[in-house]
């Protein structure tokens, strides 16, 4: 696939123990690892290079070891949790680093093999308070939607309890993309995540206008997980220290 915009919105609804629902607009850049260079160095506006600019992409702030390439890492990431050896190309779906802030909840990393069939996707993700980073791999070599069962390992929230069982829903993107993940208790459906976005054609012109649309889109996912936090303490939902370090924050 070409780089690619993709546009829409995302909805995170809480059921158990009470309810809390919100929905927000927000655009992904889809960039296909060979493109990186090509699509990010233009007269200072846009850069993949040390040198400055209003929107970057840095591979530091991508899927770990970052001294290897994105698919070389996806590919560590592969052989550990599914068990084969994985070659091919790499598409990011991403926020970019905005006027020097970067932020991500969770990247995807789009996983095709040297046929151009959807093999893995490799999600990667950051517990905000703690800048912690864990990743899950999900098979996608069997069917063209793929449902994946599996028990939570990494404290995301402080506001979700670690006995927590997924149910993930992916599908192999084309004009829309569609990610579903649900999370569940002791057989309830506790909390869930709907991504629906469409697919528009990448330019800088394009991703200008998005950046112009919504500023500083990571600064802004990131003070609403702390005012929807805010809310759910307000609402005395239980709070969970990370099993970890004993952290409340």
């Amino acid at each position: 696939m070409n780089a690619a915009i993709f546009h829409g919105k995302v909805r995170h609804r809480r059921l158990l123990p009470k309810s809390h629902e919100f929905v927000y607009s927000l655009f992904l850049t889809w960039l296909p690892e060979k493109d990186l260079n090509k699509k990010f160095d233009f007269l200072g506006l846009f850069s993949s290079s040390k040198f400055p600019a209003l929107i970057k992409y840095k591979r530091e702030n991508y899927l770990s070891p970052h001294d290897i390439s994105l698919s070389e890492a996806c590919a560590l990431r592969i052989k550990n949790d599914l068990g084969f050896d994985y070659e091919g190309e790499v598409c990011l779906l991403t926020n970019l680093q905005y006027f020097g802030f970067c932020f991500n909840p969770v990247s995807f990393y789009y996983c095709y093999d040297l046929d151009n069939q959807l093999v893995a996707v490799v999600a990667d993700i950051n517990n905000t308070p703690w800048d912690q980073r864990h990743s899950y791999c999900i098979d996608m070599r069997k069917k063209h939607q793929v449902v994946k069962n599996f028990d939570k390992e990494f404290h995301i929230s402080p506001f979700m309890p670690m006995d927590i069982r997924y149910r993930w829903i992916f599908k192999n993107p084309d004009k829309n993309l569609l990610i579903y993940m649900q999370n569940y208790r002791q057989d309830n459906l506790m909390f869930d995540v709907c991504l629906k976005l469409k697919k528009q054609k990448f330019s800088l012109s394009k991703l200008c206008q998005f950046a112009v649309l919504y500023p500083l889109i990571p600064m802004k996912i990131m003070m609403g997980i702390y005012w929807h936090a805010l809310r759910l303490y307000l609402k005395k939902i239980p709070f969970y220290s990370h099993p970890k370090t004993g952290e409340n924050s």
